[in-house]
């Protein structure tokens, strides 16, 4: 946690930290395509992430931050690091500096690691109550999904290489060949029609959500394709209606379902509601 007379009075300036090991990164070099890759796709992630921890909300593109600025630091020479400065300008009135710092990092780690498959407990009360929000953490694992995979271009590449992503003396997330394959297995499977569901969470501005599926007797998140009418999305809003008066009333949906490399489903696109 630093402050710094070059940024607005009263930020709070937390460094994270991007390391590269194995292959030619061991000889401090990377091939330039490979590198440049990779970095863009955590730029993309850390606004992403950033901005998901300060306004809990998902955005698809880096350049709709708010409330932070990020800043690249000159790399460390005899090293292959890079160092990003994550400046909040406005930090949470009702959260002190150290809570806001280890909340940032916490929730870095958790929404990094669950990306890619990879379970870890959210420490910080603000994070564990973050991560219980859907359709919130399912939608910001799903815009971080990109980028994530546009870092692992080295590890495409050469399989010895490792991305580590942490506090300046701590990593908190390692990306490998493994988290590689986690993301090179996903599949989207063929087209299902007239399953049983209800909506049970929503959000009105974006299209995700949560909906239970008869079939499987539990909920997964869902992402409404932009070819569905305006009376099927009333259908799906009158469902989550439904579902909170608890009518029992039940919609059918046609989907495709996006599983990962173990066969679990991610999420399913929905293409029609009756």
């Amino acid at each position: 946690m630093k402050s710094n007379d070059n940024f607005p009075q009263g930020s709070i300036v937390m460094p994270v930290r991007l390391k590269y090991e194995g292959g030619v990164f061991d000889e401090n070099m990377s091939e330039l395509y490979d590198g440049v890759t990779s970095l863009d796709g955590f730029s993309k992630m850390i606004h992403i992430v950033t901005h998901a921890y300060i306004n809990e909300e998902v955005i698809r593109q880096a350049t709709a931050l708010k409330g932070a600025r990020i800043y690249r630091r000159a790399s460390k020479p005899g090293s292959f690091v890079e160092v990003i400065n994550v400046v909040l300008e406005h930090p949470l009135e009702t959260m002190t500096a150290k809570m806001v710092y280890d909340g940032f990092y916490d929730f870095l780690k958790y929404s990094g690691s669950k990306v890619v498959g990879k379970v870890v407990e959210a420490k910080t009360r603000r994070v564990k109550k973050l991560v219980k929000r859907e359709p919130f953490i399912s939608s910001l694992c799903d815009s971080m999904r990109k980028p994530v995979k546009e870092m692992h271009r080295p590890i495409k590449k050469n399989n010895n290489v490792t991305i580590g992503v942490g506090k300046e003396r701590s990593m908190l997330i390692n990306y490998d060949y493994q988290s590689l394959g986690f993301l090179q297995n996903e599949l989207l499977l063929e087209m299902e029609y007239g399953l049983l569901c209800n909506v049970t969470k929503m959000n009105a501005l974006s299209p995700h959500g949560r909906l239970y599926l008869d079939e499987l007797g539990r909920t997964v998140a869902y992402e409404a394709d932009e070819t569905l009418s305006f009376a099927e999305g009333l259908m799906l809003s009158k469902s989550l209606d439904d579902t909170k008066n608890e009518t029992g009333n039940k919609i059918c949906v046609d989907v495709r379902k996006l599983v990962d490399g173990e066969g679990k489903i991610i999420k399913v696109y929905v293409y029609s509601v009756k």
